[in-house]
């Protein structure tokens, strides 16, 4: 899954409110844990791990710690929802 962090713009043209910080999903990786938990390129992550992110940065380092799954807060112009995101599911 590849990030990037949240502009003001970039939340427009997502049809997110521009004040939501956070990383944009720009690409998942066909049958990947992101793939398969149904993350899509434009979901913005908002939370890791109930760890509010601001950047990609932020997100990458928080999805990176800890060897089990992460609950990701995603928000997308439909609305927020949590998914759960397991490296072997």
């Amino acid at each position: 899954m590849a990030l990037q962090t949240l502009t003001p713009d970039l939340a427009s043209s997502l049809g997110i409110d521009p004040s939501v910080k956070g990383a944009v999903i720009t690409d998942v990786e066909p049958k990947s844990p992101a793939d398969r938990a149904g993350l899509a390129p434009g979901d913005v992550v908002r939370e890791v791990d109930r760890k509010p992110v601001a950047s990609a940065d932020d997100a990458a380092a928080a999805l990176r710690a800890g060897a089990g799954g992460h609950l990701l807060r995603v928000t997308t112009p439909h609305g927020t929802r949590f998914v759960q995101v397991n490296p072997t599911s």
